[in-house]
């Protein structure tokens, strides 16, 4: 009530106006702010494109057309595995593309639009010829002896080995960084793992376990059996009653898979998660950055570097760096963040116990660029640092990581 009756005349509750007044002070507010926001709302950039700065304005998109066969078209067109190209040879682009990225990274001039441009197309150019190359590969080729090496598999081995198990045989999707990082030619090593016995065809009881449940219900249909039950419980009531002939007949146009042989098995068995799958460079660069001989850990870091088919690190020299080796700054920062004790605030529980291992992992995911969970991975495996210990450890190796790349002792 705004206004009372007080001996026969209206008066003002003071209370009530008060009120009055703090409403309407913020309605003024509001509509205040929201006309400014309007003012200065900023368009959309993901809708509407603005010219970056030095004036270039993107050209409109470009299609090929059937009535203009010679135009030039900045973007590539693939057919089945075919790539082409209007107005441009395929052959003649492709190899424009892979020379100009080949090339040192101060020697491309153009825009980073076209930067951009040119690295989709030549990603898409590489994802085909290995994807190419991968389908190639035909597991019901006889393999002869002689072709493949016997000797025991390394760690990377290992690894593509522990990827590959329960993939399809036709067109096995095989990311990239297998053959950029880790050299992995895909027909090459399936042929070894095949050959030497570590990998085969999947059998038709195995098939079945990459069935969805509805799958399993359309062939316990077939075979007039009940659908009920979980996926556990069909699995087992097909493979109880349906006899492998009858089965076959089921699911004979069934995609095959890869499948682990039982010395498969046994190759992978204990392996322990990694850095960089492979462990025998980490024991290399562990062994050398533990025994102080951090220049030569860099230079096995170099080595490793140059000989990938992909060279990672924008504008990096591998091959330069071997030679030259780290800076005498870079030596000794190094030298001092592994001779100088780690105060106690950083380190609790079981850290302590491994602090030099923990440091000399850091110091070795510097040098391969690595992130510090996967930092955290390397030090596990060398210091055999209880796993319930990985939170805190992962937290220690951020503040570790951070400082030294930063060229800082850690506090």
């Amino acid at each position: 009530m705004i206004a009372i009756r007080n001996e026969g005349r209206a008066s003002v509750d003071p209370v009530a106006v008060f009120w009055v007044t703090i409403v309407i002070g913020i309605i003024v507010i509001v509509v205040f702010l929201v006309s400014e926001h309007k003012k200065t709302k900023r368009p959309n950039e993901f809708k509407k494109q603005t010219p970056p700065r030095g004036g270039y304005t993107p050209p409109p998109p470009q299609h090929i057309s059937a009535n203009r066969p010679t135009e030039y078209v900045e973007t590539a067109i693939f057919n089945g595995d075919k790539l082409t190209y209007s107005g441009h040879s395929a052959e003649s682009r492709k190899q424009s593309l892979l020379d100009t990225y080949n090339a040192p990274i101060d020697t491309f001039t153009g825009t980073i639009d076209d930067w951009n441009r040119r690295a989709r197309e030549k990603s898409e150019i590489l994802y085909r010829q290995l994807q190419a190359e991968n389908d190639s590969f035909d597991p019901y080729s006889p393999i002869a002896p002689g072709t493949y090496s016997e000797e025991p598999l390394i760690s990377t081995e290992k690894f593509f080995l522990q990827k590959i198990h329960g993939k399809p045989i036709k067109h096995p999707e095989i990311a990239g960084y297998w053959f950029w990082e880790y050299n992995i030619s895909f027909p090459k090593i399936m042929i070894r793992l095949m050959g030497c016995g570590y990998l085969r065809v999947s059998e038709i009881a195995e098939d079945i376990t990459h069935f969805k449940v509805d799958e399993m219900r359309a062939v316990l249909r077939k075979a007039n059996l009940p659908v009920s039950g979980k996926k556990a419980e069909l699995l087992k009531r097909i493979t109880d009653n349906i006899p492998v002939l009858e089965l076959q007949a089921f699911i004979q146009d069934y995609p095959k898979h890869y499948a682990l042989t039982d010395k498969g098995r046994q190759a992978i068995k204990g392996l322990q998660k990694s850095m960089t799958k492979n462990h025998e460079l980490e024991d290399r660069c562990m062994k050398a950055i533990l025994t102080g001989n951090i220049q030569e850990a860099y230079k096995t870091v170099c080595a490793y570097e140059a000989n990938k088919n992909g060279n990672r690190g924008v504008g990096i020299d591998w091959n330069k760096e071997l030679d030259t080796g780290l800076s005498f700054a870079k030596e000794n920062l190094f030298r001092a963040f592994m001779e100088t004790p780690l105060s106690d605030h950083l380190m609790s529980g079981e850290l302590p116990w491994f602090e030099p291992q923990i440091k000399a992992s850091v110091v070795l995911g510097v040098m391969l660029g690595n992130t510090a969970p996967n930092i955290t991975l390397l030090a596990i495996r060398f210091s055999g640092i209880n796993i319930r210990e990985k939170t805190k450890l992962t937290q220690l190796t951020y503040k570790l990581l951070f400082a030294l790349m930063e060229g800082r002792l850690p506090r």
